[in-house]
C-alpha cells in the first residue's frame, strides 16, 4: 500500500502545481479559472488528509486501527473537507 500512496502524493503533487500556476497568473486567470484552483488545491488537502490518516492506521496495527465504519466516516469528512465553507456545511464533520 505504500506504493499506493506514493503514486498518489505525486499525483496529489502534479495538481497542486497546475492549480498553483492557474492562482500565480491571476491577471490572465478569470474568476472562473480561479475558483476551480481554489477549489482544486482544497480537494488536493482533503485527499492528503485521507493518505495522512491511511498512513497513519497502517502503521498503527490492528489493535488500535479504526473500525471500517469509522473509516469511512472519516473519508466522508474528509470528502466534504472542499465545501467547509459552504453554508450548508457543518464544523462537527472535520474532527
Amino acid at each position: 500500500m505504500s506504493e499506493l500512496r506514493t503514486f498518489l502524493s505525486r499525483r496529489i503533487a502534479e495538481d497542486e502545481v497546475r492549480h498553483h500556476s492557474v492562482l500565480s497568473s491571476r491577471s490572465e486567470a478569470g474568476p472562473s479559472e480561479r475558483y476551480w484552483a481554489d477549489t482544486g488545491l482544497e480537494e488536493c488537502q482533503a485527499k492528503r488528509r485521507i493518505l495522512n490518516f491511511h498512513e497513519y492506521a497502517s502503521a498503527s496495527g490492528d489493535d488500535t486501527a479504526p473500525t471500517a465504519w469509522a473509516t469511512l466516516n472519516i473519508v466522508l469528512a474528509n470528502m466534504a473537507y472542499p465545501w467547509r465553507h459552504h453554508p450548508d456545511y457543518r464544523q462537527e464533520w472535520s474532527k
